[in-house]
């Protein structure tokens, strides 16, 4: 959670002080535009942990569909459908766009050919696709291998660029995005942590995580390999037994509120920075209310829509589970 909370916070900083620099000539502080989609790298790796963990949990697949859509769409359908408003109410578009409103509430847009409605959301598309993957590995009963399956899953990217760099034989781009090859070994090195937390450091998975991270350079190039290996190091930390010394209480909110706050922020920043600009605000102030403004936004989101949504979808699934449970017997 902590790692998730300072991820989001980092996105959302990328976000507003690249604004503010390109609208208004200036900005108190910058933290480079470019830089932000390091720490969605972080996310991946978090996301690669967190999910095969749910996996080892989940008997079925509608357990871990259910785990993963009961998290990911109320607090979705939600800051979409509050990006929508706010583009007709505040910036006053003129056309709202109805099926592409509609198609984003799938979060299938991209495989469906459509933009997404707030840009962030293209790293839903590839945690989509990874979840996937791996609810089809658990379909067929093969997560005892992943170790195997991930390093072949990393050599076929690697043939896939090379095949694409040599000789410019090139796979279809729906498919290669829909098999995350460029992305992969970001969850790969997730799981690998979660792996070496719960049954202890082996030579040959610290030796995978080091392949995955310099997979990173072949499939995303060579400065994101140099980023993804320091924040291999935090995410192996995070998990460690010193990771207490990350546990700060505000530290935690941020990462309880991370999910809200990557959703909703740009939206609503965009907009506000923009108004308080027009009304003669300094800079620095507009910047320091619309983080304040972003963070009450996500906290509103996540302890009024997002956990009361997760928690009854969950009940109702489990309810329903023991219902035919019983009536199977």
């Amino acid at each position: 959670d902590v790692l998730r909370g300072l991820a989001a916070v980092y996105v959302m900083l990328s976000h507003y002080t690249s604004y503010c620099l390109d609208k208004f000539g200036s900005t108190p502080f910058h933290v480079v535009r470019e830089t932000g989609e390091y720490a969605v790298w972080l996310f991946f790796m978090i996301s690669g942990f967190v999910i095969f963990f749910t996996l080892e949990r989940s008997r079925t697949v509608a357990d871990f569909a259910v785990s993963r859509v009961s998290r990911l769409y109320p607090a979705y359908w939600f800051t979409l459908t509050f990006g929508v408003v706010m583009e007709i109410f505040w910036f006053q578009k003129d056309v709202f766009w109805l099926t592409g409103y509609l198609v984003n509430m799938t979060m299938f847009q991209e495989f469906l050919g459509f933009p997404h409605h707030d840009g962030v959301y293209w790293t839903l598309t590839v945690e989509l696709s990874f979840y996937l993957l791996m609810a089809l590995l658990l379909r067929v009963g093969r997560l005892a291998l992943i170790e195997i399956l991930g390093t072949v899953w990393i050599a076929v990217a690697l043939a896939i660029v090379a095949l694409d760099h040599g000789v410019g034989l090139a796979l279809p781009k729906w498919l290669v995005r829909s098999l995350i090859f460029s992305h992969f070994p970001l969850f790969f090195v997730g799981i690998l942590i979660y792996l070496n937390r719960v049954h202890g450091y082996s030579v040959r998975r610290v030796g995978l995580m080091i392949l995955s991270v310099s997979a990173v350079g072949v499939t995303l190039g060579p400065v994101h390999a140099l980023v993804a290996a320091p924040l291999a190091v935090l995410a192996t930390f995070a998990v460690s037994k010193r990771g207490h010394l990350l546990v700060k209480r505000p530290l935690l909110f941020l990462g309880a509120i991370s999910y809200s706050l990557y959703l909703s922020h740009r939206v609503l920043g965009y907009a506000l920075l923009t108004d308080l600009h027009r009304r003669g605000w300094s800079t620095p102030s507009a910047l320091a209310f619309t983080i304040a403004m972003a963070l009450l936004l996500a906290t509103l989101v996540t302890f009024l829509v997002e956990r009361p949504s997760c928690a009854w979808l969950r009940t109702r699934y489990r309810s329903w589970r023991s219902t035919r449970a019983i009536s199977a017997e």
